[in-house]
C-alpha cells in the first residue's frame, strides 16, 4: 500500500481561492433566495476542491486506502443570496494536527462580494480498511502546516468557533 502524496502540492494563497460559481435558479426556495441545502452543496464542493488540490482525492483513496472524513461541520448564514449572484469561496486552514485539519470557508456573493455565509469544519485523515485516524503523508502534513502559518497572517476569522444558540439582545 502506498501513502505517496501528489507529485506537486499547490502554492499557498492567502486565502485559497479555488472555487467560483453562480447561484442557479434551481437553488432557490419558496422565499426567493438560495435554499439551505444548496449552501451545503456548494460548501461541500469548496471542500472537495481543497481536498483534490492537496492530493486527498477519491483516486488517492482508491490507491492508498486512505481518505478524508468530515468530523464536524457548521454553516453560519449571514446574508441571503439571490439567483444569479456570483459566488466565491475564500478558504483558510485554521489549525491542524498530524491526522486532521480545521478549515474556514467564506461564501462571498454578488458584485460587491458581501459575506453571505461561513462554513467551518474539521476533516480527519482515515485508514479506510481499519476505519481509524492515521497521519497525513509527510508532504501533505507539511503543506497543511505551512497553510496554517500563512493564513494566520489574515488574523482570526470572524465567525470561527461559534456555538449554536439563540442570541438575545445585548449578547
Amino acid at each position: 500500500m502506498s501513502t505517496r502524496p501528489p507529485a506537486t502540492l499547490p502554492p499557498i494563497e492567502t486565502p485559497l481561492l479555488w472555487l467560483e460559481d453562480v447561484a442557479r435558479p434551481e437553488w432557490t426556495d419558496g422565499n426567493g433566495h438560495m435554499s439551505a441545502v444548496h449552501y451545503a452543496v456548494v460548501f461541500e464542493q469548496a471542500v472537495s476542491a481543497l481536498l483534490q488540490r492537496v492530493g486527498l482525492s477519491y483516486r488517492y483513496a482508491e490507491e492508498t486506502r486512505r481518505g478524508a472524513f468530515l468530523l464536524d461541520w457548521h454553516i453560519t448564514f449571514v446574508r441571503e443570496v439571490m439567483e444569479g449572484a456570483r459566488l466565491t469561496f475564500p478558504t483558510r486552514i485554521v489549525d491542524m494536527t498530524d491526522k486532521a485539519f480545521h478549515y474556514y470557508i467564506e461564501m462571498r456573493a454578488g458584485e460587491e462580494q458581501y459575506l453571505a455565509a461561513v462554513s467551518e469544519g474539521v476533516e480527519l485523515h482515515m485508514d479506510l480498511d481499519a476505519r481509524r485516524p492515521v497521519p497525513f503523508a509527510p508532504a501533505i502534513g507539511a503543506w497543511f502546516h505551512a497553510a496554517v502559518e500563512a493564513h494566520k497572517t489574515l488574523g482570526p476569522p470572524e465567525h470561527t468557533g461559534r456555538v449554536v444558540k439563540i442570541k438575545r439582545k445585548g449578547e
